[in-house]
């Protein structure tokens, strides 16, 4: 029976079993009794779910419905959550509340978060069904009559709908007699109305199928049946027992523990402090995965090869792998201390395999971390000799940068600015003075022409080779302004050219009348050596003009293309700059890995220091009995309690099965 002070009351099948019940309609009868004739009565019968035909009493204000240990009506399945529902009682009837549960609470098949009940309702909480059921309702009273609900049949399948069903008593039955069985497993409920009936009035209950008794355990009554099942078991447990026990003690004979050989010893990981590295180096260190390393594949199969093994295996590997302990030993003032062992059939075969096994082992590892560090030098001097490529790459750049662009350095900028101003000055002077020499020409060759008509036709006659001895000058002052010296090959075509049109300059104004040319007029001759003159200085001033155009247009191209020149230049030299902190870096780290490897191949055999020797330990034969024996005999005494339960189990089935053949 579940606890009262949590359910009020809940009835279950074979509660009140009489001697002469038969059929599930006759089975449980339980007579309750009602203050007065008006009261009412409500219950929840679970028709469907783990626990069907058990019959809740609704007697308290509030009642939760729920798979916790607290809940009033508690049903143990995984669907129901700890508090699920909760029933409350509302005037002459109840109200249902879902207390958010999380695969919800269904009235008729419809999902509620409150509803009022009425008889008949079927609820549906996780995979229980319930059907509530209400009876001597104040109609019900009044008028008299005795008032039967149809039950729907219990199992696991929900039914769609139970409808009350309200029925008149047949003729022949009276008050006090019960009504005849329908075979549908009604509940039947009989008032006594009578006016004049004082008292308790009686109610008859009838509860189809049933249903196993609440899983309450009471710590005082668990004891009690260990306690019983002991004593119906204990010869059994103790044979097992004690058969394990001896199984223990003789399976010395037939099999003895193997032989352990053990050792210690200190690796030191960190590597050798290096005078060119600033504090310890992070990317290397001796014995790096030691507890790994030391029962690696190969290692194993190049020390079963040192013993003279040949044609190794896997099962043969794995099975050593599978012998071998290396872990850290649990010591504070030593962290790098590690202890290992091996198991072997027989104390020498251990003792040799763990010795040879160490020494390859601590050789590789050595030989291992010496290799990264030659793996490391050979590396660094690559790419020590490809940055030194392209640092000589650069510098060549950069040199035939300033040859072609020497004026454009920046160290130049500033002379090509004041050379531009002062081009521009002399250019300014240089055009006044081609004026001023072109217009002494003019009035030099006006005095000239004014002093003989004879004379000035001669002039216009030799003209022609005045302006082209002009334009030979010319040429000459700019091969000059060439930097072309007087033996160079232009120079000197010129200078000929230039006597040859003067002698026949010279020549057309001397020929005339014999009269004129031996009148020579002094101040005419004086007119003519000063319009000379004046030529001369006139196409001097414009080859000095000319040079100085040139020059500003060459100085004009060299300011404009410095900005571009300045980028390209600051360019080369970052990239040199970069190139170099690069060279100087890998340079840095081979001369420190260098060292490291002096250092190490120095330091090698100090290294690890082996402070226990690979030895035997003794293994006590007491000790091994008492462990088998201890192993064995408890296993031995768990198989007889596991027999006992079995038997329990076998006879509550058929106990259970006897009911139910007996029930039908």
């Amino acid at each position: 029976m579940a606890n009262p002070n949590r359910t009020g009351r809940t009835l279950v099948p074979g509660m009140q079993q009489g001697a002469g019940a038969a059929g599930l309609d006759a089975m449980l009868e339980v007579v309750g009794d009602s203050p007065s004739a008006g009261s009412s009565h409500a219950f929840l019968l679970v028709i469907s779910g783990s626990e069907p035909g058990r019959l809740h009493v609704l007697e308290k204000p509030e009642l939760v419905i729920g798979r916790s240990k607290y809940a009033d009506i508690r049903i143990s399945e995984r669907a129901m959550s700890q508090q699920h529902a909760k029933i409350v009682q509302s005037g002459d009837g109840h109200r249902l509340y879902d207390l958010g549960s999380t695969n919800g609470t269904f009235v008729n098949d419809q999902a509620i978060e409150s509803v009022e009940l009425r008889a008949g309702d079927v609820v549906r909480t996780g995979e229980t069904v319930f059907t509530y059921m209400a009876s001597g309702s104040p109609a019900a009273a009044a008028g008299g009559s005795d008032s039967t609900m149809t039950l729907p049949p219990s199992g696991r399948v929900r039914p769609p709908e139970a409808t009350p069903v309200i029925s008149q008593p047949p003729p022949g039955i009276g008050a006090g007699t019960p009504p005849p069985h329908t075979g549908g497993g009604a509940l039947v409920l009989r008032s006594q109305v009578a006016p004049a009936a004082v008292g308790m009035m009686p109610q008859v209950i009838g509860v189809p199928a049933a249903a196993p008794a609440e899983d309450e355990s009471d710590p005082i009554g668990l004891l009690i049946k260990v306690i019983d099942f002991v004593k119906r078991y204990w010869l059994q447990m103790g044979i097992f027992t004690v058969l394990g026990l001896a199984l223990g003690v003789a399976s010395y004979k037939f099999s003895k523990p193997p032989a352990v050989a053990k050792f210690e010893v200190q690796l030191i990981q960190p590597p050798t402090d290096n005078i060119m590295t600033k504090g310890r180096r992070m990317n290397f260190e001796f014995f790096r995965s030691a507890q790994k390393s030391f029962r690696r594949p190969a290692v194993i199969r190049a020390s079963l090869e040192a013993l003279g093994e040949e044609n190794v295996t896997q099962e043969r590997l794995r099975k050593i792998h599978d012998s071998l302990v290396f872990k850290q030993a649990n010591r504070r003032e030593a962290k790098d201390v590690y202890e290992g062992s091996y198991q072997a059939k027989t104390a020498d075969e251990a003792l040799e395999y763990l010795r040879v096994h160490l020494k390859i082992f601590i050789d590789t590892e050595i030989e291992k971390a010496m290799k990264v560090l030659l793996v490391e030098v050979e590396t660094l001097k690559k790419k020590l000799k490809q940055a030194e490529e392209d640092l000589n790459a650069t510098e060549q750049a950069i040199m035939a940068f300033r040859q072609e662009h020497s004026e454009g350095l920046p160290e130049h900028a500033q002379a090509a600015y004041q050379e531009m101003i002062a081009l521009r000055s002399a250019k300014g002077q240089t055009a006044g003075a081609v004026t001023e020499a072109s217009e002494t020409l003019k009035v030099r060759r006006k005095g000239l022409s004014s002093e003989a008509p004879e004379l000035r036709r001669r002039i216009d006659l030799a003209q022609p080779y005045e302006d082209s001895i002009a334009e030979v000058s010319q040429a000459l002052v700019e091969a000059r302004a060439a930097n072309k010296g007087p033996q160079h090959p232009d120079v000197i075509k010129l200078k000929r050219q230039k006597a040859q049109l003067e002698k026949k300059r010279d020549e057309v104004l001397k020929n005339g009348s014999s009269k004129i040319v031996k009148e020579r007029n002094p101040l005419y001759e004086d007119r003519r050596i000063a319009k000379a003159e004046a030529e001369a200085q006139l196409r001097i001033a414009q080859s000095q003009l000319s040079r100085l155009t040139n020059d500003m247009e060459k100085t004009k191209k060299l300011i404009d293309a410095l900005p571009r020149l300045q980028r390209e230049y600051a360019e080369l030299t970052r990239s040199y700059e970069s190139t170099k902190a690069v060279h100087k870096r890998i340079f840095d780290s081979l001369e420190s890995s260098q060292i490291q490897l002096d250092l190490e191949r120095a330091s090698a055999s100090a290294r690890y220091d082996i402070t226990t020797p690979p030895n035997v330990e003794p293994v006590s034969k007491v000790k091994t009995i008492v462990m088998r024996a201890g192993v064995l005999g408890f296993l031995g005494f768990g198989f007889g309690v596991f027999l006992g339960l079995v038997r329990d189990l076998r006879r509550i089935l058929a106990t259970r099965l006897a009911q139910r053949a007996g029930t039908r």
